[in-house]
């Protein structure tokens, strides 16, 4: 006999299981927790690009590094590469006690879901460019072609080309605009407009990141639960509804539910329960085939006494 003490709040608000010793409730409680039909649910309920990116997390890592100056990170959305959901049978909801007095029972969840995903994140660490990997990529800077022809005037009193420093004079000097020769004139024209040009493209490359792209160290990002009550024979919504609303208000904001059914439900139904934002889920052909691989199971090979 049953004591009242050893009651669960549910049993006293006058919630009766109909399912109470029905091996489909059982079977089906352990079904919904196997790592295949976790990762179903878990996408079904925490859509996957929904999440959000622990890129952050990685920053702290540039701003701490000693040459953050000399080197750019970046991080593009992190990928799932995994999971690591876990799943629990008849998990306690309990009130906890006050002033010391002991909590007691409000019910146990069919099945509880705590979710976790594998998550990388890409990481490109940039550099710039090297005045090496300049030169490789554009060549050398022009030379200033009259640096080497030029010759000091040995007469500072006689005009002199400007270019490469031989006197003018006579018909060069009356031609020659500013004292240059015209061939000097025409020289460092041509090499105003390379080294111009050869500035601009090395100003690019300078300005242009290049660096290796890697996947860092995975991180493990988790958050909110799922509790499932399992339902093998019809009741009405309104009794599985209140039924959750009660462990909810024990459970926390950061649980998500799913009423999972053996039978369909209207869409009156269905809309009842998204109002409530409870995800709703059928058993249908694949707990069907569980169910028969279960029943056919070899038996555990126990130690005997």
């Amino acid at each position: 006999m049953t004591r009242a003490s050893d009651r669960t709040l549910l049993q006293t608000l006058g919630f009766n299981d109909p399912d109470k010793g029905n091996e489909e409730h059982d079977l089906g409680c352990r079904y919904l927790i196997q790592p295949a039909q976790m990762e179903k649910l878990v996408d079904l309920v925490f859509p996957r690009d929904k999440l959000e990116s622990p890129w952050r997390d990685y920053m702290d890592e540039y701003w701490s590094s000693p040459d953050a100056r000399d080197r750019k990170f970046e991080f593009s959305n992190h990928r799932i590469v995994g999971v690591e959901h876990k799943g629990q049978l008849e998990a306690v909801v309990q009130r906890p006690g006050y002033n010391g007095s002991a909590g007691y029972h409000i019910g146990f969840l069919d099945s509880l879901i705590l979710p976790a995903w594998i998550s990388s994140v890409t990481r490109t660490t940039w550099r710039r460019s090297t005045q090496a990997e300049i030169e490789q990529e554009i060549g050398p800077r022009p030379g200033d072609p009259l640096l080497s022809n030029y010759i000091a005037p040995k007469d500072a009193s006689k005009p002199f080309c400007g270019g490469c420093g031989r006197a003018l004079g006579g018909l060069e000097l009356s031609e020659c605009s500013a004292h240059w020769h015209r061939v000097c004139r025409d020289k460092f024209g041509a090499y105003l407009e390379a080294d111009k040009l050869w500035q601009q493209q090395s100003s690019d490359l300078q300005n242009k990141w290049v660096g290796p792209t890697e996947d860092i160290a995975t991180k493990k990002i988790g958050g909110g639960s799922i509790g499932i009550e399992v339902k093998i024979g019809q009741i009405p919504i309104g009794n599985a509804i209140r039924q959750i609303k009660l462990y909810a208000s024990y459970c926390g904001e950061d649980m998500s539910w799913v009423l999972a059914t053996r039978y369909s439900i209207s869409k009156d139904d269905h809309a009842a329960l998204k109002n409530e934002k409870i995800t709703h889920i059928r058993l249908a052909s694949g707990f069907n085939a569980y169910l028969e691989s279960q029943r056919n199971a070899p038996e555990a090979e126990s130690p005997e006494l």
